[in-house]
């Protein structure tokens, strides 16, 4: 049994809810240097956001989904950028495209933030990565990967609880197996056709885990910037997952939390016999590129 909500969440598992009208399609050239992070949903993106936040140079924030052939929502953007209200939409209205949108978005937030970069993280950003790279040439992208048996798992139930609540209300709901092993096919399978551009890099999401610090300066050095310790403040995330910024993270309250190994390998526990089967055959190709076998 579905409900009509979790129709419209696999719908969107899809991108059926996208439209690329001439708004979006219209060409744009940035010179500026955003580091954008995609992925197939619970591989540990909001994480990366978050360590990557903590750096005194960068500044993130809870999805935009404006890299995305989606609506701009100024009003949203507004709330969860606690921005002026009305200061987005006046932008949209003096702008001829969604590039030129998104870099007057950007220019607001790192004005305010007196910072020098921003980090824009939208799981469905991997799925725009040609688009982005177009209008921005000089931006990083961004590619956490985790193993598809512990992703499909927690796809499974996600998400768990009702988005844009305060209070974690649960959604009860089961997705089909195969539409979980669908999404980490294709979320991934398009982010890793983009190996070998210079402005592409893979992170895995257990080595992110297990070792933090390393891969952090690893990714500092890629898109140059000097590494900070405060990276690492688990008090600084914790305070991206509290206040007005929670109902934005309802999902992922465990990124603001000291970072633990127990989400690794809960497929051995957790996923039945023959679904295992059926993902290592279905996945087996993009298993062995991967690193999962």
């Amino acid at each position: 049994m579905t409900f009509p909500d979790q129709e419209w969440e696999l719908a969107k598992w899809r991108n059926a809810d996208w439209n690329s009208d001439a708004h979006y399609l219209a060409p744009y050239r940035s010179k500026s240097n955003p580091i954008i992070i995609g992925a197939c949903p619970r591989s540990g993106s909001t994480l990366l956001r978050m360590l990557l936040g903590n750096h005194p140079d960068l500044i993130d924030g809870p999805e935009t989904h404006l890299f995305l052939p989606l609506p701009i929502d100024t009003v949203r953007l507004e709330n969860r950028f606690q921005m002026p209200p009305d200061s987005l939409k006046k932008l949209k209205d003096r702008v001829s495209s969604k590039g030129a949108f998104i870099e007057g978005f950007q220019n607001l937030l790192l004005a305010r933030s007196e910072r020098s970069r921003w980090v824009e993280k939208t799981s469905r950003n991997v799925h725009v990565f040609e688009w982005i790279l177009e209008r921005f040439p000089s931006a990083i992208l961004l590619h956490i990967i985790r193993d598809p048996r512990d992703v499909v798992v927690s796809l499974r139930s996600h998400p768990k609880y009702k988005r844009g609540q305060r209070k974690r209300i649960p959604t009860n709901w089961l997705h089909p197996w195969e539409e979980c092993i669908d999404r980490w096919k294709r979320s991934v399978g398009e982010g890793i056709s983009f190996r070998g551009r210079t402005q592409y890099m893979e992170v895995k999401y257990e080595a992110l885990i297990t070792e933090t610090e390393s891969i952090l300066r690893r990714i500092c050095n890629f898109a140059g910037i000097p590494f900070d310790s405060s990276m690492l403040s688990v008090e600084k995330r914790r305070n991206k997952v509290v206040g007005n910024q929670r109902s934005f993270v309802i999902n992922n309250i465990e990124a603001g939390k000291s970072i633990t190994q127990n989400r690794i390998g809960r497929w051995r526990e957790e996923l039945p016999l023959d679904i295992l089967e059926k993902l290592e055959y279905e996945l087996k190709s993009l298993m062995i590129m991967t690193g999962y076998i």
